[in-house]
């Protein structure tokens, strides 16, 4: 489950989460692991489930990156099919900056 700063939960599939390495990361911990970086504060490990609080990024960037997380899982194996992943050119540069913070 990653979490906007707004508190906005999204259930996200954990092998497209992975297209974000910060995420990775966090789910390769084990429940007793201690998370370390600038999110882990806001990293809850159980046996079903890791939540990720993310007090940085709203709701709407969160949503378009999970959309690029499921687009990235769909054709990453099909660059010849692979249609344009549009992003509006008001959120492009929040967007990158997401993308750097869940190193994408």
């Amino acid at each position: 489950t990653l979490v906007a700063s707004d508190g906005h939960a999204f259930l996200v599939h954990a092998e497209c989460a992975k297209a974000s390495k910060l995420i990775k990361g966090y789910l390769s911990l084990s429940r007793d692991a201690t998370p370390t970086g600038p999110e882990a504060k806001h990293v809850d490990i159980n046996e079903d489930r890791t939540e990720i609080r993310f007090s940085n990024i709203n709701r709407k960037l969160l949503e378009l990156a999970i959309r690029y997380f499921y687009y990235k899982r769909k054709y990453d194996n099909e660059p010849d099919v692979r249609p344009e992943f549009n992003v509006d050119k008001n959120d492009a540069l929040d967007l990158i900056r997401v993308a750097t913070t869940l190193k994408c």
